[in-house]
């Protein structure tokens, strides 16, 4: 059983967050593009009602619980930035951790080796190739030159912590 307060709160900001979806043309497309702020509230609000499930069913402190769900989907928007198709990637990554970053911001899609090579312009393209050989022979992303890359599971869990190391680093 939860408790009483969880339970109002959780419907309420469930209740909210529906209607912002609703309204504001989130869930669809339509002619009002969501904004950041509203994509934010959504993710702030989604973590607080995991975070607190968590607590109460494991019986762990608010900050452990919040931890807890950083490290399951640290929000990418922080460390990638769109513009005109061209993802940018933002943080203090090596070439490795840039792509692993890069891949998880299209996860599960492909990503063209060329898109890569876009995203990654400002890296020595010898060096993006060397690194994607290498993801790939650490199985940390699977697939070809000719159909693209995309993350394995691990690679998944690696770009997850390589996003949340670069978390805990903006936060001290």
């Amino acid at each position: 059983l939860l408790d009483e307060g969880l339970r109002i709160c959780a419907a309420r900001i469930g209740r909210g967050a529906y209607a912002l979806r609703s309204r504001r043309g989130i869930a669809h497309k339509s002619a009002i593009d969501p904004s950041w702020f509203d994509l934010d509230y959504l993710h702030a609000a989604a973590r607080w009602v995991v975070a607190e499930l968590l607590r109460q069913s494991e019986d762990i402190s608010m900050d452990e619980a919040g931890t807890l769900v950083e490290m399951i989907h640290a929000p990418l928007h922080r460390f990638v930035e769109d513009i005109d198709g061209q993802r940018l990637v933002y943080g203090d990554f090596s070439t490795k951790e840039e792509i692993l970053v890069l891949l998880h911001s299209h996860y599960p899609e492909k990503i063209s080796i060329d898109d890569i090579h876009v995203s990654l312009q400002r890296r020595e393209a010898k060096s993006v190739e060397n690194r994607v050989r290498e993801l790939f022979a650490e199985k940390l992303i699977h697939g070809s030159r000719t159909h693209g890359y995309r993350l394995t599971t691990p690679g998944f869990n690696a770009a997850a912590a390589t996003i949340t190391r670069e978390l805990e680093k903006r936060t001290v």
